[in-house]
């Protein structure tokens, strides 16, 4: 797997409601039964033949791979070196099943931020995120806190 690289975006980088979109993962039926077989054995992940029996029709990824996927499109882009932490997640809704042979986007974008309280030269970002199948369809709807360096350089507010 190639490393994607490094990008430096700080606090003062990330712009309120600015939608950012991220293209391009096709959901392989190998990624998924490697990644279920080693996190979430239920049989519409791990055997097609069940799946085709199932109220899905269809081998699907675990929500635990969808997660992954999403960081992965994030970090497609460059790995954030400014990020120190998520807060958490909050709000994650799996909308639709992600099927094997779907190809899908993230979009994301900021939607609260402020200087940290408690963490000098840090800021606290609210971020929600959209993960859509090739049909446009909502497969995931989240919200992120994350915790990145602010620049002393620039003005933070």
């Amino acid at each position: 797997m190639t490393h994607p690289g490094y990008i430096d975006r700080c606090y003062q980088d990330i712009d309120l409601d600015k939608v950012e979109r991220v293209d391009g993962y096709e959901v392989t039926k190998e990624d998924t039964i490697s990644f279920a077989e080693m996190w979430d054995q239920m049989d519409f992940h791990i055997d097609e033949e069940k799946a085709k029996g199932s109220a899905h029709g269809a081998l699907i990824a675990p929500g635990t791979m969808t997660l992954a996927i999403r960081i992965k499109l994030l970090q497609s882009q460059g790995i954030n070196r400014r990020v120190l932490a998520s807060g958490g997640y909050d709000e994650i809704r799996f909308a639709k099943p992600l099927y094997v042979g779907d190809t899908v986007h993230l979009e994301t974008k900021c939607v609260d931020k402020r200087l940290s309280r408690s963490k000098p030269g840090m800021g606290v970002c609210r971020l929600y995120s959209e993960m859509f199948n090739q049909n446009n369809e909502p497969v995931l709807t989240m919200f992120d806190t994350i915790l990145v360096e602010v620049d002393p350089a620039r003005p933070a507010e």
